[in-house]
């Protein structure tokens, strides 16, 4: 049996139910990147999964929310590669670098991220 890869516009529509969900739940974010490579140019590093652990920087209202609610209205929120200290925007579609200006536009996230999430 043959399976058949779905369009972009499939895809966007099923992630679109899954954010749905996760919003209505509050779910703290956890992702896999099928293409999991750092997407700045020339590092090695990967992100195939990424438990983001966001119930653990306290006060909900602080961090957890605004950052919970950005990951599941399609926005996402970035946060510095713990490598080069480059901008990522993680969000339930895929990764992007961006630079500081572009970052400034999203929720961040805290400064030890990488320190406190599960990547694999």
């Amino acid at each position: 049996m043959r399976t058949q890869t779905p369009s972009s516009t499939e895809l966007e529509r099923l992630d679109r139910i899954y954010r749905e969900g996760g919003l209505k739940n509050m779910a703290t974010p956890h992702v896999h990147y099928g293409d999991a490579r750092c997407p700045h140019e020339g590092c090695s590093r990967r992100f195939e999964w990424i438990d983001f652990k966001l119930e653990l920087y306290g006060e909900p209202a602080g961090a957890y929310q605004p950052l919970v609610k950005a990951w599941w209205n399609g926005a996402g929120f970035v946060g510095r590669r713990p490598d080069c200290d480059g901008w990522i925007l993680f969000t339930t579609l895929g990764m992007k670098p961006l630079d500081d200006e572009a970052a400034a536009l999203h929720a961040v996230l805290p400064e030890n991220w990488h320190q406190v999430a599960q990547i694999a």
